[in-house]
């Protein structure tokens, strides 16, 4: 199941990822087609479905984001319609959830790529290069004068306190009035999540021409430059909230330096920036079978804390691979 933005990107990328078995998702609202077809990938029981429960790309790998609720509903859906099947022919197939964690390792020299991306960020600031200072001591220095720029742009001036309190600070000034006007001021915890229910209620119409009732909607062009102006703020905090707090300070690694200077230059020059040699490892953790009801009796949602302890544990287990960074990767 693959974001439906992917299918629209070029006719080559859409034939490839159909021949890859991968069919869209519209995420913007309750895509109905998408999840029956994932429903009735788990009742057939030829492949498996596959699903990226974080909802977004994320460069820190040692860190997990928020899950997606869709998960647990599919398989939920899944396994109650099985179960009813199981009854009639008398079979005992189900659905098992399978975590599965992806950790990437960059075999390359940090010095000679990383080096060279501080300084053309540190240009573009119109500073001195500073090659002769640790990485991680020039890390902390660019990301203080970058934040402090968004700062100045949307709140007034530069903020004070520890990083991650200010970059909360900047999301919340975000995100808070979105919320207010479009959805009542519900606040889903993170930020992710909290960006979905706001692309949820904003988008529909702004693609489709029709507000969710029937009723087309004819939107004027100030209004659509309004709201494709809350998008790009959206996705400036989304882009914030996965920098996670102190990741580099609490095990200043290889990977950690690298995922965190190629956000910054991206989110800086508007371009992704990936390096190699890389080494991926899959792990594949302990299959859960999944009920067709949910245990009302207990507050988390068993199939999600399933996946997510498994996949934090994994991901805390793999983090010892990445090198430890000694000045002289």
């Amino acid at each position: 199941m693959a974001s439906s933005h992917l299918f629209r990107r070029n006719s080559v990328l859409k034939w490839a990822l159909r021949r890859m078995g991968a069919f869209s998702v519209y995420r913007e609202g309750v895509d109905r087609q998408a999840v029956e077809t994932a429903i009735d990938i788990m009742i057939e029981g030829k492949r498996p479905l596959v699903i990226f429960p974080e909802g977004a790309l994320n460069q820190a790998n040692d860190r997990l984001n928020a899950l997606m609720e869709g998960v647990s509903f599919i398989a939920r859906t899944a396994a109650k319609k099985i179960n009813k099947r199981n009854a009639e022919t008398h079979a005992e197939r189900g659905v098992f959830v399978v975590p599965i964690a992806l950790r990437y390792l960059y075999h390359g020299h940090l010095d000679s790529t990383v080096g060279p991306m501080l300084s053309d960020i540190e240009r573009r600031l119109s500073w001195r290069t500073a090659e002769k200072t640790p990485h991680v001591e020039r890390i902390y220095k660019v990301g203080n004068a970058l934040l402090g720029l968004k700062e100045t742009e949307f709140i007034g001036q530069a903020q004070s306190g520890t990083i991650g309190d200010r970059m909360q600070q900047l999301i919340d000034h975000l995100l808070c009035p979105m919320e207010e006007e479009w959805i009542d001021g519900r606040n889903n915890g993170a930020a992710v999540n909290r960006v979905k229910e706001l692309r949820k209620a904003i988008v529909p119409d702004m693609i489709e021409g029709d507000d969710g009732d029937g009723e087309e909607v004819k939107l004027t062009q100030l209004e659509l430059d309004r709201r494709w102006r809350q998008l790009e703020d959206m996705e400036l905090a989304q882009a914030l909230s996965l920098f996670p707090r102190d990741y580099i300070a609490s095990n200043p690694t290889v990977d950690r330096i690298l995922e965190t200077v190629e956000r910054m230059a991206e989110n800086l020059i508007g371009e992704a920036q990936s390096h190699s040699p890389m080494k991926a490892i899959i792990q594949v953790g302990e299959p859960f079978r999944t009920s067709g009801k949910r245990d009302r009796n207990v507050d988390a949602d068993p199939v999600l804390s399933h996946i997510e302890q498994n996949l934090a544990e994994m991901l805390a287990a793999l983090s010892s691979e990445s090198q430890p960074y000694t000045g002289r990767a």
